[in-house]
């Protein structure tokens, strides 16, 4: 009788423990649409966590972010959560293989390139929220998070109000921030223009930001900023980073049209860039020294000899 008193003791010790556990409780042996049924009966939003088995940022949220109990105690309270191995592996468990089909579907509708990204569902199943990338603390975390609860706050709540033609300038003007705040990059490139051409005062640690990050082209609204303001652009992300962005977008912009037929140049995340067209065998290479002069003749011969680089590597 005592044996079986202490081993019930121990037990219940033992749910205890497993119970109080901090950190994020992951759902499991659950599909995709069980989820969404579970969330909508409940009432609660969904927490999906993108991860994949080589993404070190991945890995450094679970080991130390999740695991903390005032993460726990807020992801708990609202959300179901949900990991989500976006690779597939030859090590993959039965859980993990479990998802190929419903993450084949994922894939299709969300087109996630970065990781880790986490996506937020209300409790209709609808995509309201996002947060791409690592959190540096907990706490930074947890407010990013909250922000999926309020839809004055949700990303995707802001942008598809946008898309769908609300262009008013205090509205942009609100949606730019949380892009950055998302690392929306994409998205950012098409509504950096409009917004900067508004404000009225381009040198502010924001607007130097987004400028160094979305200007793409001469005639974007950034690039004289770029050239006037270096120093300020350099201030706020780093040394030199001015000086490199002019140099790759006067070559974009004048030169590669004249060594590629039809040139094109596309950027991926992670910073990858490829170029695309037929690469040109004998460009002339005075007719572009020309050209680089007449436009900016303290920056032409420098430029010039970054083309020849580029340009031998391609051969």
């Amino acid at each position: 009788m005592k044996k079986l008193f202490i081993s019930t003791l121990m037990l219940l010790m033992f749910m205890l423990q497993a119970k109080a556990k901090p950190g994020i409780d992951f759902v499991k042996g659950m599909s995709w649409a069980q989820i969404k049924e579970k969330a909508k009966q409940e009432h609660k939003f969904i927490f999906l966590d993108i991860y994949t088995t080589w993404c070190v940022p991945c890995k450094l949220m679970a080991n130390n972010i999740f695991p903390q109990a005032k993460v726990g105690d807020f992801f708990n309270q609202h959300f179901i959560s949900v990991k989500v191995q976006f690779d597939e592996t030859k090590h993959d468990n039965s859980e993990v293989k479990r998802w190929y089909a419903d993450l084949k579907t994922i894939k299709e509708i969300y087109k996630i390139d970065l990781f880790p990204t986490y996506l937020f569902f209300n409790p209709e199943g609808e995509l309201v929220h996002v947060i791409m990338g690592a959190s540096p603390t907990a706490a930074d975390f947890v407010t990013k998070a909250k922000k999926a609860l309020t839809p004055s706050t949700q990303y995707i709540t802001i942008k598809k109000a946008y898309i769908n033609s609300n262009r008013d300038t205090g509205f942009l003007s609100k949606l730019v921030p949380m892009a950055q705040e998302v690392d929306d990059e994409q998205f950012l490139y098409e509504i950096a223009p409009p917004y900067l051409k508004m404000q009225h005062n381009m040198l502010t640690s924001q607007n130097l930001k987004l400028i160094a990050t979305t200007t793409m082209s001469e005639s974007d609204p950034g690039f004289k900023v770029l050239m006037d303001h270096g120093d300020k652009i350099d201030a706020a992300m780093g040394e030199k980073v001015s000086h490199e962005l002019v140099t790759s977008i006067i070559f974009d912009t004048d030169v590669l049209p004249l060594l590629r037929e039809n040139g094109k140049k596309q950027t991926f995340p992670g910073g990858l860039v490829m170029y695309s067209g037929k690469v040109i065998k004998m460009p002339d290479w005075m007719v572009i020294k020309e050209k680089l002069a007449a436009a900016y003749p303290n920056r032409a011969e420098e430029i010039i000899l970054y083309a020849k680089s580029i340009y031998k590597q391609w051969k």
